[in-house]
């Protein structure tokens, strides 16, 4: 008798083989790849086909700023959000913040008495929070902001003052 029939059976196999069950063999669908048609023009000439031809690069590549008197980490973060971008950050989620009020005014999210216009100095703690949740991992949310000693982060205590936030 064969294993899977003598355990079938309700008797003990004498084979210490224990049958699997068959395999199913699926292969991945893959997108089309564009790599032959590189790979047969390596000198990136225009093809014969109809896709635009693209006029030749014409600027100076390479660092284009200054960067001898960039020394910290903050210095060049300031090369990409400058103070415009922050106020353009801030002016559209206040105006965001105004329209979901105004549309959704008995929403939990709303909490139109509560709401409070943010600053650009607000803004950048938090996006500087936000980066710093990125490197310190947690399990939860809350823990940020843990009183405990052997938990507590001194700087999420310091930077987000809890009285701004609380409901009226």
């Amino acid at each position: 008798a064969s294993p899977i029939s003598a355990v079938q059976a309700g008797v003990v196999a004498s084979t210490s083989i224990v049958p699997q069950p068959p395999r199913i063999c699926i292969q991945a669908r893959r997108a089309p790849s564009i790599v032959p048609d590189v790979l047969a023009n390596p000198d990136w000439q225009p093809t014969n086909s109809a896709a635009p031809v693209l006029p030749p690069f014409t600027a100076q590549p390479g660092i284009q700023v200054e960067i001898a008197n960039l020394t910290t980490p903050l210095d060049f973060l300031e090369l990409f959000f400058t103070e415009d971008l922050y106020a353009l950050i801030v002016d559209q989620s206040i105006s965001y913040a105004q329209q979901f009020i105004a549309t959704n005014p008995n929403s939990n999210l709303a909490r139109p008495f509560a709401w409070k216009p943010i600053t650009v100095s607000e803004f950048k703690v938090f996006l500087g929070l936000t980066l710093n949740m990125g490197i310190t991992k947690k399990n939860e949310l809350w823990l940020y902001w843990s009183t405990d000693p052997i938990r507590h982060m001194l700087v999420f205590s310091a930077a987000m003052a809890r009285h701004r936030y609380k409901s009226i």
